[in-house]
């Protein structure tokens, strides 16, 4: 379902064609655009599947042996376990699972065998929302971005649960889009379809959870005062959707645990990592911690970012033994500390969001850390992989800022669910941040910055640096950008040194 609806229905709605100072349309027609279409996704889906031959039978790393240790337990003993400090969702333990009960020692290369192919709903599901907010030729760049976007890509070999995740959220974005610019049954399918992406992303990540109430109010308020009803009765059909498969984990996890979990259960275990005195960036904390080769993580960031009472770091609740209760007192514990140390609050926010933009990976990371045994471990492609990696990170939030202004600017209906990511998932890592939970943001970035780098203006500009405005505000944009890195510049160099 996730695959056919990103492929069916791809072309850009043009009831609502761009605003006069963008150039018209000059792409292929219908047909030749599908293959081309077709052809970038397909060459994004080889791409993933070079990269899990050239990473070789790579060693498991933290949270990827975490979620071989749940499916193996659920296999032996028939009972999802909790992870002791968390819970998380039960999709990507379940598939682990069932491909180790099929296919033995070979079932964790199976299970990324599944991840590459099926990753083609993401790409996808990413051209048709170009094609739909922009037009035909921002959809195949936004085909040949995903395709080429290396530290996406490189989740598919990895055995994290992100790459599941998208299988279903990309395609959850683009209904959600298609059904406000269509009318009647054709809007209640893709409605009806998109919830149910939307509960089975959630069964595989819960950092979308609070994505929901905005997505909900955001349908009941979008067809404006004169449609009120309509919009009611939109954003009543999409949250049933999405309960239709959150319903029956909820009710097992409320006998478990005697409380309401739609999802996972983690926002204590975030609160240990994110608000407290000690700094836990997991793009660059393993670097560190090779002998000899790296200064600490608080020795290595910028003072000014950093916890000015490091000393006063508050433990985690491991005397509770309810999973549920264990995170409530940690997520008091972290609001506690946020009262009594409200300046080093204000200052590790700063750090949290540099981390959160710095244009690392786990891919990059990885090659620093020699986990890759195949070619990819090898000193060239790991220097290329490496640039090619921190580069195309860096180039797409550069320009997806005047992406930005692009959308804004054309005005197709259903732009407001991009925009609402655009701004939820950056306000997450103010809890917690690495490039891991930048993951659900990268369709979205790089939509805009198809939008931003298929349109032309009509006085030859890059698209959304035209006058005005929007255009100070896009310069502003990259100036933070720009101070965020400079915050992170000491990981960065760490990162790259590392893997050169």
């Amino acid at each position: 379902m996730a695959a056919g609806c990103g492929v069916v229905g791809l072309a850009p709605d043009m009831d609502h064609p761009p605003e006069d100072s963008l150039q018209p349309d000059s792409s292929p027609g219908t047909r030749p655009w599908l293959l081309w279409a077709a052809f970038w996704v397909a060459f994004g889906v080889a791409l993933r599947l070079a990269l899990l031959g050239l990473a070789g039978e790579s060693e498991l790393h933290h949270d990827e042996a975490n979620y071989i240790y749940l499916a193996l337990g659920w296999s032996h003993f028939g009972v999802l376990q909790d992870a002791e400090r968390y819970l998380w969702p039960p999709l990507w333990p379940w598939t682990l699972r069932q491909a180790l009960e099929g296919f033995g020692r070979h079932g964790l290369w199976v299970s990324k065998l599944c991840l590459v192919f099926t990753s083609a709903s993401v790409g996808a599901s990413v051209v048709g929302l170009a094609a739909r907010l922009g037009d035909k030729r921002s959809g195949l760049v936004a085909g040949a971005l995903w395709a080429l976007y290396l530290p996406l890509a490189a989740y598919t070999h990895m055995g994290w649960a992100e790459p599941l995740f998208l299988v279903f959220f990309a395609p959850a974005l683009y209904l959600l889009v298609a059904a406000e610019q269509d009318a009647g049954r054709s809007a209640d399918r893709k409605l009806l379809a998109a919830g149910l992406c939307v509960g089975v992303a959630l069964l595989t990540k819960s950092s979308a959870l609070f994505l929901l109430p905005i997505l909900i109010a955001g349908l009941a308020l979008s067809r404006g005062r004169g449609a009120w009803r309509e919009g009611l009765r939109r954003a009543a059909l999409l949250g049933l959707a999405i309960a239709v498969p959150l319903v029956p984990w909820t009710l097992r996890n409320a006998e478990v645990y005697g409380r309401f979990v739609p999802s996972g259960i983690s926002l204590g275990a975030n609160a240990f990592n994110g608000l407290n005195a000690h700094d836990l960036n997991f793009d660059v904390l393993p670097l560190t911690r090779r002998p000899g080769k790296a200064p600490t993580l608080l020795g290595l960031s910028r003072p000014a970012f950093a916890s000015r009472h490091p000393d006063e770091a508050w433990p985690t609740a491991a005397e509770i033994p309810n999973t549920a209760d264990r995170n409530a007192e940690e997520w008091r514990r972290g609001l506690a500390w946020v009262r009594e140390h409200p300046f080093d609050f204000l200052r590790t926010r700063v750090k949290k969001l540099a981390d959160f933009v710095a244009p690392t990976s786990y891919f990059v990371r990885h090659l620093g850390l020699r986990r890759y045994p195949g070619p990819l471990g090898k000193p060239f492609l790991r220097r290329v992989g490496t640039l090619w990696a921190m580069a195309a990170a860096a180039l797409l939030m550069f320009l997806a800022l005047p992406g930005v202004r692009v959308a804004w600017r054309t005005g197709r209906r259903g732009t407001w669910v991009l925009l609402a990511c655009a701004v939820y998932f950056p306000a997450t890592s103010l809890l917690v941040a690495s490039s891991r939970f930048r993951v659900p943001w990268l369709p979205v970035l790089l939509v805009f910055c198809a939008l931003a780098l298929g349109t032309r203006g009509a006085e030859g500009r890059l698209a959304g640096l035209g006058p005005g405005a929007g255009r100070r505000l896009v310069l502003a944009g990259w100036a933070l950008l720009l101070g965020l890195w400079w915050v992170d510049l000491p990981e960065l160099r760490l990162c790259l040194e590392a893997a050169w």
